[in-house]
């Protein structure tokens, strides 16, 4: 899904760090399992050859991932730019030393599970495990204290996805101190390799999947925020949709695979154009009578200007359901019109609230003017 962004916008630096942390994310959990380790070692020849890969795929993520929220936080001021070319400096120069300390220490037998605590105390190899740990842990710090800064200065969607992400590098953070006091139990002679082997693994599972969530929030949120208020709308405008409604009449329907909001544009769209056919019997006078009726009572002018429009088309829909003929010369239909043409350029979500003062349930195109103004005083 993100390769066309890619495609199209590699130069922008928050659009390649993006893809790199989603194709390092499940690199990352796709070359730690044991099958993969086996196959590795075996196709490569190299005994052990996967912990190194492993190690450099997740220092990749973890520059990735400070890279984004860098630019997600501080923009593409200078100061930015500093920072993120200081991470690229640290993180390459962690892979350097995982390469060099692998290559020259051994490594003889192979271990899926427990590398790190199995050569925690084997000279160069260490340096290997020392060297990604402490690269993970200081990204895992260093970014949930940036989210945690950057809380106060972001709202919405944005600010909620930055306390996950607090959540999940915290986590992150957790696998790290784990994994590295295994290390240090073997150092001083002990033996926690539980620690590394059993805790670690569920940690890092459970941090990446928060953390993925973390940067899918500010992306998503504001998609599914907008569906959920289409869905809404579109329950909210029934009531008018069915009161304007030819009776057995075919209307034009969205299909089953529509999303909400392609839902509502069918049934505003439906509604607009029978709305457009009862213009002949609208009377301005019935929307006079009660738009004044509102200011009487204390209505805004929109509330009032809502109420008026609702009475009218109540009564203008009774009319064309008892087949009641529209004189050819009715006075107040073109004001009327005007009016009710000039509200809806005027008010937004016109149709909407026109809908709340109706009722909600009709079952039968009975309305009346008298019937619109009590639901609008409910």
């Amino acid at each position: 899904m993100r390769i066309p962004g890619l495609l199209h916008n590699w130069r922008l630096s928050m659009v390649r760090s993006a893809n790199s942390l989603i194709l390092l994310g499940a690199a990352g959990f796709a070359f730690a399992a044991p099958p993969t380790i086996s196959y590795i070692n075996q196709l490569t020849g190299i005994v052990n050859f996967s912990a190194p890969v492993v190690y450099i795929i997740l220092c990749g993520y973890n520059l990735a991932c400070l890279v984004l929220i860098e630019n997600w936080l501080g923009g593409d001021g200078e100061k930015t730019l500093r920072r993120v070319r200081r991470w690229r400096v640290i993180y390459t120069t962690a892979i350097a030393l995982i390469v060099l300390c692998f290559v020259l220490g051994s490594a003889p037998d192979e271990r899926l599970v427990d590398f790190d605590t199995y050569y925690a105390n084997t000279p160069w190899i260490s340096g290997v495990i020392v060297s990604y740990l402490l690269a993970h842990m200081v990204a895992s710090t260093a970014i949930t204290i940036m989210c945690w800064r950057g809380v106060s200065q972001v709202r919405s969607w944005t600010r909620v996805g930055l306390w996950v992400l607090v959540v999940g590098f915290i986590l992150n953070l957790a696998y790290g101190v784990s994994k590295l006091t295994a290390v240090a139990a073997r150092w001083a002679g002990n033996d926690l390799d539980y620690l590394s082997s059993k805790a670690a693994p569920p940690i890092a599972a459970v941090g990446g999947v928060i953390v993925t969530i973390g940067f899918l929030i500010p992306l998503l949120g504001p998609k599914l925020e907008e569906q959920l208020r289409a869905g809404a709308d579109y329950f909210r405008i029934r009531a008018l949709w069915r009161l304007v409604r030819p009776a057995g009449s075919g209307i034009l329907k969205a299909p089953l695979w529509a999303s909400p909001a392609e839902r509502l544009t069918f049934r505003l769209s439906a509604t607009q154009d029978r709305i457009l056919r009862l213009h002949p019997y609208f009377d301005d006078h019935v929307r006079r009578t009660a738009h004044d009726e509102g200011l009487r009572a204390g209505l805004s002018p929109r509330q009032a200007a809502v109420r008026g429009i609702a009475a009218m088309l109540s009564a203008a829909a009774m009319e064309c359901a008892a087949g009641e003929a529209v004189p050819p010369s009715k006075s107040t239909a073109q004001t009327a019109r005007d009016t009710y043409l000039a509200a809806e350029a005027a008010y937004a979500d016109l149709l909407l609230d026109v809908a709340a003062q109706l009722p909600t349930t009709p079952t039968r195109r009975t309305a009346t003017v008298a019937g619109a103004i009590q639901g609008s005083n409910s």
